[in-house]
């Protein structure tokens, strides 16, 4: 038997602004649902899936260390590929903090980091040399 990675799940304090920012990288709505406690948006892009929730109780904003802290225990970023790094780039840095682009260790893509409307890490990637697949 053999597994795959179906979605990510996404609590967010603005369904709009969460949608806004994952609408850039080319994802769509696929499924929705919403009761008297929360509302749930599952959107896809290609063969990836993010799921995103809001309730209608308060939540409560985190506190963010480094941009690029990944020696923390746990699910540190998640990474989306863009056919054009550069312009993703510029997009991104009139409403979010980004770094630098730069080369992977493995050399194999380019990436740089940034937030979601959350405070999320987010990693966007552009891979070199036709490789895929997981990095």
């Amino acid at each position: 038997m053999s597994g795959r990675l179906h979605h990510v799940s996404i609590t967010c304090a603005s369904l709009t602004a969460s949608l806004a920012f994952y609408r850039q990288f080319g994802f769509i709505i696929n499924q929705d649902f919403q009761d008297e406690q929360c509302t749930i948006v599952l959107l896809q892009s290609r063969n990836t899936h993010i799921e995103l929730f809001t309730f209608t109780d308060v939540v409560s904003a985190k506190t963010h260390e480094d941009l690029i802290y990944l020696k923390a225990i746990g699910i540190r970023h998640l990474a989306i590929e863009v056919d054009d790094l550069i312009k993703m780039h510029q997009t991104l840095s009139t409403t979010t903090t980004v770094t630098p682009i730069k080369q992977a260790r493995l050399g194999s893509f380019n990436y740089f980091f940034c937030y979601d409307p959350d405070g999320n890490q987010i990693e966007v990637l552009n891979i070199n040399n036709g490789m895929k697949g997981i990095i």
